[in-house]
């Protein structure tokens, strides 16, 4: 009897096992829209909660990248990337030639995260920040992301005014990706906001999203491969539209 008992605890694990897994792997295969509706126990993207959206739970990920930033003590006058994972999975560094470059880029994030991340970062009086961050906010109503991207602004404006800020604008899905006829509506309408937002606070503005797409307006094929993360010659397409406006970076 001890014995079978055994085999089944055994047979138990290895299918408890291989349920983890197949979780696991279903939800990292995930687009990040999806992901982070996953992540929210949410089955449905449509179907979210505004409020509950923008107040949502920190991944772990989130979480070890910022006690990772806390340990960090950079000196003043930095160029810092800040923003979601167009930021985090860039090698910035190599791919501009300078040393003085921070990535504090955190996967899933938003702009309220930004908003919750930048004190700590105003602190050290940066030369200048270059932000790409509302990937995420496309979930939510546009009057938060306005809200939450303005009061970044005067945050920067009051604490560190002589802070260079370059904004990137929100890149549009592929064509294949799924909603994508839905999501870039949603981004276009912020892209508006954030240029009304460029002639109040006069932030240098860069049309990225004009850069990768095609004629049609969806993020070029060429430029993802799931038409949401980018690759490397997106990136360097992103180089080339920043140099021009970096300090030391001409």
């Amino acid at each position: 009897m001890a014995q079978r008992n055994y085999q089944w605890m055994i047979l138990i694990s290895i299918i408890a096992a291989l349920a983890g897994g197949f979780t696991g792997y279903y939800y990292q295969h995930q687009p990040a829209p999806e992901k982070l509706a996953l992540s929210l126990g949410i089955a449905d993207i449509g179907s979210a909660n505004t409020d509950f959206i923008g107040q949502f739970p920190m991944s772990q990920h989130h979480m070890n990248r910022r006690t990772l930033f806390d340990q960090l003590k950079p000196s003043t006058g930095q160029t810092i990337f800040l923003g979601d994972e167009i930021i985090e999975e860039a090698e910035w560094r190599d791919l501009l030639g300078q040393s003085d470059i921070l990535n504090r880029g955190i996967d899933l994030d938003t702009v309220a995260g930004v908003k919750d991340r930048l004190p700590q970062l105003l602190d050290q009086q940066p030369q200048q920040i270059i932000l790409s961050i509302g990937r995420q906010d496309i979930l939510q109503n546009s009057d938060y992301f306005q809200r939450d991207f303005e009061e970044i602004l005067a945050l920067i404006k009051e604490d560190s005014p002589q802070t260079k800020l370059i904004v990137m604008d929100l890149i549009p899905l592929s064509q294949s990706y799924a909603n994508s006829d839905k999501l870039n509506p949603v981004i276009e309408q912020f892209n508006k906001q954030l240029s009304d937002l460029q002639k109040e606070y006069a932030f240098e503005l860069v049309a990225i999203g004009a850069e990768l797409t095609d004629s049609e307006g969806f993020l070029a094929e060429e430029y993802s491969a799931d038409g949401w993360q980018l690759n490397g010659q997106a990136y360097q397409k992103i180089v080339q539209a920043l140099k021009p406006l970096l300090k030391g970076g001409e």
